[in-house]
């Protein structure tokens, strides 16, 4: 099978305390330095203070108010206000009249280890103040500076030195005191108190020092994690070399001109031309505004009487509106802090995508914090030109109306807001469209989301696929529910909605893209052919076919020809994150070929197909970052290479490594230059971009493993890359990838002392993470290289009850049995092998060659 390398990108989230990944964090030690003072909003301008020739600047929302105060005023004390503002008695809803907070958790602790922390809030004057425990468990004074958010939570941030701006643990539940919905650990909607008091942000799970959700770590980090979405043009300014941050903004909130960018020109235009008539205003560009929200060529939407459906007159042709708001409503990563507004959503950012089960529920409904845009992208919504501003009002952030009235605006009352059409009551949860069509989570605590991907209720894929349901989540609360499981209550479900529609496969066309990402999430042989179907079929959502992509790309391709058919789409779709999704997957043209005319072979492939489709001159950002990337490791000669297609990686690549620059505060970023310049061949500068990972996030465990394995491999210095790990797993011992990575390094020593050692490593990460097979089955191998061929067997027979359809365990069980001239259990296991995968060859040919020795 091929293998291509998995490419690392720099994470980015929007609010601070809700970001999950596989990166492992620095301490950070509070530090004396006061935070550089923060630009305040502008004072309203004066004309004569215009450059006519100059750019447009960043004035202040004030400047808005004498031409749009209808706007201003809807905008005023909206989430968007209310973002982020300076600490004082108009702003703070918390009680710091020394009030206490006892933290007790009880999750994630280890075995007899009882946490009882005590947080003070309280005043001096008009200071806010916090004693909590800093990263070393001492109690510490902490100056509240700011407030995040209004309702229903607010949060806190607090100063640690060098201009770091850090998220508290604890926030405020804004609510008034009453009995709200809650969800518990099951997934179940429960009731619960609350209302009016302090809480912290992860309940009941411990988050000790050096984790990656602690709050004095980057995840919590207000600098790298929320203020780009939270302020009005934000500039985080890290300085690298001292390790500080100088962050200013143009307003300490979202204000006017976050949406409609820099106002100076505009405002010298309206003030100029205060009498002309609106009906009469020239184009965008005249009235000096950056951007032109209102074109988008879309037309109105109309209804369609022989549709029974309302249409738009024109389709769109453009999408800037939704990519304004997609900029800081989705789970992304930033690729520069040069944002230019009315630019596609991929020039400046990067989507995360559903190919990882954390973030999204294997039909695509939100799992983790994802932010809507890429729900919505999912949704017949968005494919028929829907946008945020159809049912939000843009500056109130309001719906335009309330309950149902809102979705039969564009839907026919007499169709769908009726029981014919939902079946329940009309005073019923039921009988309102959101509750069926738009499931709900919590996140920080209380803050219920809605998917907005607007789907049919689907009990028929809770069944199969164990993902939630709206009609199962709101029966499961219902006295009605007749003490039914959650499994009763979705095959429940399904039989009533296959009573009142019809049987599912009746009504839909295509097997539902939650086969693949599931199939992938338990392990199923058959995940890479349905991964498959659903990149080649036009009508899955583009979201969900880029997701299928990047799985199959981290997973590898079968073949070159399936790689081939998989290319052939991606990169000619009009859509810049399936090219950018192709490109990734174009890396697996030679990664693993060992036949070094082969390799040369397919790396020229790999520049001919980029020149064919024009990727390193794409429109778009993020394809030509990413091309650039990929061909940085197979640099031809400069003979080979067409003078102007140089010139454009050249300036690609540049583009490649700002997008690291920008994103220098994490250690990530530093991980992924190493690798670039690794392979360039520049060990010196891997070497150096290896440590400073390290430097700037000292528990990024990636970085750890990344620059082990450069000594052990580039420098041939296995003592060094042991010394690496050891350093690791003294700030983290109960990481499982560290231990197998060590175990990997002590094996390469090929000494039976370092062999043995070998064996332990490994047997503490299958431990660790009892979850991933390949840990256990990499024990097993193992113990058999030392001659525990018995207990080899025993490991694996246990991976192969826990994970029945893992093929390396299937496959190590019919070799070792074979070996030990246990033959009848040697062919058992092979002929598993062919029934799970019966195309394999090597397979087949094991299978043969046991029975070539006269077994029957």
């Amino acid at each position: 099978m091929i293998r291509a390398l998995i490419f690392l990108l720099t994470t980015a989230a929007i609010v601070c305390v809700l970001v999950f990944g596989a990166l492992w964090m620095a301490d950070r030690k509070p530090g004396p330095t006061a935070l550089v003072p923060l630009t305040e909003p502008l004072l309203p301008i004066r004309l004569d203070a215009i450059d006519p020739v100059a750019t447009a600047k960043y004035v202040g929302s004030p400047n808005c108010v004498e031409c749009h105060k209808d706007q201003y005023d809807l905008w005023l004390n909206s989430h968007h206000d209310l973002a982020m503002k300076v600490a004082n008695d108009e702003t703070v809803l918390g009680d710091f009249d020394d009030a206490e907070f006892v933290y007790t958790p009880t999750k994630n602790l280890k075995e007899g280890q009882e946490i009882r922390e005590v947080t003070r809030f309280y005043r001096e004057g008009r200071r806010f103040l916090v004693e909590t425990l800093n990263e070393k468990g001492d109690l510490q004074e902490y100056e509240v500076l700011y407030t995040f958010g209004w309702t229903p939570l607010q949060q806190y941030l607090v100063d640690t030195g060098d201009g770091k701006l850090q998220c508290l643990p604890f926030a405020w539940d804004a609510r008034e005191k009453g009995t709200y919905k809650d969800m518990d650990d099951d997934g179940n909607v429960i009731e619960a108190e609350g209302g009016q008091r302090w809480y912290h942000l992860y309940g009941d799970e411990y988050i000790p020092p050096g984790d990656i959700l602690h709050w004095l770590e980057v995840n919590q980090r207000w600098n790298f994690m929320c203020a780009e979405c939270h302020s009005t043009n934000l500039k985080k300014n890290f300085d690298l070399a001292n390790n500080r941050y100088n962050t200013t903004w143009a307003e300490i909130n979202v204000a006017c001109e976050s949406c409609h960018g820099p106002g100076s020109d505009h405002i010298k235009w309206g003030r100029a031309n205060k009498d002309i008539d609106k009906k009469d205003a020239p184009p965008a560009e005249e009235m000096g505004l950056v951007v032109n929200l209102k074109n988008d060529g879309g037309g109105v939407w109309q209804y369609n009487q022989s549709k029974n459906v309302y249409e738009r007159t024109k389709p769109l042709t453009s999408r800037v509106q939704m990519e304004m708001c997609g900029r800081c409503h989705a789970r992304r990563h930033q690729l520069t802090d040069q944002y230019k507004h009315g630019q596609r959503f991929h020039d400046a950012h990067g989507l995360f995508t559903a190919e990882d089960p954390a973030l999204y529920f294997a039909d695509g409904q939100i799992k983790d914090e994802v932010y809507v845009y890429g729900s919505f992208l999912q949704s017949k919504m968005y494919e028929q030109g829907v946008r945020c501003i159809d049912c939000h009002d843009p500056h109130s952030l309001l719906l335009k109306e309330q309950g149902n009235a809102l979705c039969i605006a564009c839907h026919n009352k007499n169709t769908y807001d009726s029981t014919s059409h939902h079946f329940h009551k009309m005073d019923q949860p039921g009988a309102d469209c959101v509750s069926c069509h738009m499931y709900e989570r919590p996140y920080m605590g209380h803050d219920w989301r809605s998917d907005h991907s607007f789907r049919i209720p689907r009990p028929d894929l809770s069944v199969f696929f164990e993902t939630p349901n709206t009609c199962t989540q709101c029966h499961m609360q219902m006295d009605t529910n007749e003490g039914r499981d959650r499994k009763q209550t979705d095959l429940w479900a399904l039989e009533k909605v296959n009573e009142w529609y019809g049987p599912i496969n009746e009504r839909e066309q295509w097997p539902h893209y939650a086969d693949a990402f599931k199939a992938v999430e338990i392990g199923r042989v058959d995940a890479d052919e349905r991964l498959f179907r659903v990149v080649m079929v036009d009508e899955y959502p583009v979201f969900a076919r880029v997701s299928a992509l990047r799985s199959m790309t981290n997973r590898g391709f079968r073949s070159y020809q399936e790689l081939g058919r998989v290319l052939q789409v991606a990169l000619a779709h009009e859509s810049p994150m399936f090219r950018t999704a192709g490109v990734a997957a174009l890396e697996a043209l030679s990664t693993q070929e060992d036949n070094a005319e082969l390799k040369r072979a397919l790396m020229r492939q790999r520049w001919a197909v980029a020149e064919r489709h024009n990727l390193l001159a794409d429109e778009v950002r993020s394809v030509r970052i990413e091309t650039a990337r990929l061909l940085a490791t197979d640099l031809l000669d400069e003979d080979e290479i067409d003078p102007e297609m140089k010139r454009q990686f050249d300036a690609a690549l540049a583009e490649f490594i700002d997008t690291q620059r920008t994103n220098a505060d994490r250690g990530s970023a530093h991980m992924n230059l190493g690798v670039l310049y690794l392979n360039m061949g520049d060990l010196d500068k891997a070497e150096q971009a290896y440590k400073q990972a390290i430097t700037v996030d000292p528990d990024f465990i990636l970085a750890h493993i990344n620059l082990s394995d450069f000594y052990k491999k580039e420098r041939k210095d296995t003592t060094t890359a042991m010394t690496v790990l050891r350093r690791a797993l003294e700030r983290h011992p109960d990481v499982p990838l560290l231990h197998y990575t060590m175990g990997l390094t002590r094996k390469s020593i090929n000494s039976p002392e370092y062999n043995k050692l070998a064996v332990e490593s490994f047997e503490r990460a299958a431990e660790l993470a009892p979850e991933i097979p390949h840990y256990a089955y990499t024990h097993a191998l193992s113990l058999n290289a030392i001659g525990k061929s018995h207990a080899a067997i025993v490991v694996l027979l246990k991976n192969y009850k826990d994970h029945p359809e893992h093929l390396d365990t299937i496959h190590a069980l019919a070799t070792i049995y074979r070996d030990t001239g246990q033959m009848d259990k040697a062919v058992r296991y092979a002929r598993l092998l062919i029934k799970l995968e019966p195309h394999n060859p090597n397979y087949r040919a094991l299978h043969d060659s046991m029975l070539q020795t006269g077994f029957e």
